[in-house]
């Protein structure tokens, strides 16, 4: 419940991997007006203690501040310039802050429908994992004015530990492109050598226990591997491939206009290609790993030893695959 008694409500759209959690730890603080397109994650939010809407116009007559976290550009401008959306029912003072992973020229659009109407914009697309989610301890990069993120400071410090300016609107979601790519460039990488090297005799377990301690440590490597791939973890629910590829192609689109390659993002790119056209797509992106124990023959898994398999027939197309 709500620790502000008297305070304006906020208003919540899009209540799914990370925007329920997310929305449950506004709970904490704040009174929330939420909707969702999907019944059971609203029905969800108001057991949690949430009022429910009938859609973003209400949202917007009924909350001073509203937050967005919705599945890419497509949903954002949906919400906020459909016939019945944010813009339409805006009113000047009201602030919206969108924390979807979309496309820096969908912010600014949004920012400037809004700003016609004397509302204001931030981006400020989160990181971190779910359970990151969960736990409020998000890592939050923001764009916009810096005067209307510390107005929403002690908001946004509900959901994350993390805050950070980044400059005009649209450089929070030009920041988590960035970072989003580099993580999936680096699990790419892993996805190609950590299979190798168990194939030449290490033993998963150990291999990530040795590289956590040297230069090869990461984020991806403690929290991707040490996790998921180790556990054999692909299931879906969480974030799929479908939104790396999502995200991966903004990230290109961002090369793309300022007319420099990105190699390495554009192979990543393919190898989620590769795992969406086997029928990966809504598995977690990680099971790129899959796709080189395949054709070793190996599984990275926690109790999986080193060496290659004791029947060579068994790689290029075995152990490791997921039909």
């Amino acid at each position: 419940m709500t620790d502000a008694p008297g305070a304006r409500p906020v208003g919540f759209i899009g209540l799914g991997a990370m925007g329920g959690p997310m929305a449950a730890n506004v709970l904490k603080r704040f009174p929330v007006i939420a909707y969702d397109v999907v019944p059971e994650r609203l029905a969800a939010a108001v057991a949690a203690g949430a009022e429910a809407a009938s859609g973003p116009g209400e949202v917007a007559d009924r909350a001073d501040r509203v937050i967005t976290m919705l599945p890419g550009s497509p949903a954002v401008e949906a919400v906020y310039l459909g016939s019945d959306g944010l813009v339409a029912h805006a009113r000047p003072g009201q602030i919206f802050i969108d924390m979807t992973t979309c496309h820096p020229a969908t912010t600014r659009k949004v920012g400037a429908a809004l700003a016609a109407r004397g509302a204001e914009l931030l981006d400020a697309p989160v990181a971190r994992t779910r359970e990151a989610a969960r736990q409020g301890t998000l890592a939050i990069m923001v764009g916009g004015s810096e005067a209307t993120l510390e107005a929403c400071r002690d908001l946004l410090a509900t959901m994350g530990t993390d805050i950070a300016h980044c400059g005009p609107l649209g450089t929070g979601e030009v920041v988590k492109l960035v970072n989003n790519l580099i993580l999936f460039n680096t699990v790419a990488c892993l996805a190609e050598c950590l299979p190798l090297a168990q194939w030449h005799g290490v033993a998963p377990a150990r291999l990530v226990e040795i590289l956590s301690r040297g230069s090869a440590a990461s984020f991806a490597l403690a929290n991707h591997v040490g996790q998921a791939v180790l556990a054999g973890d692909f299931a879906p629910g969480k974030f799929s491939v479908a939104y790396a590829l999502k995200d991966a192609d903004y990230a290109l689109a961002l090369a793309e206009e300022a007319g420099v390659p990105l190699y390495h993002g554009a192979l990543t790119k393919a190898r989620l290609q590769e795992a969406a056209a086997r029928g990966l797509a809504d598995h977690y992106y990680p099971v790129l790993f899959t796709l080189t124990e395949s054709l070793l023959g190996v599984a990275f898994r926690r109790d999986a030893p080193g060496g290659p398999p004791p029947d060579p027939a068994a790689a290029h197309g075995g152990a490791g695959a997921i039909p």
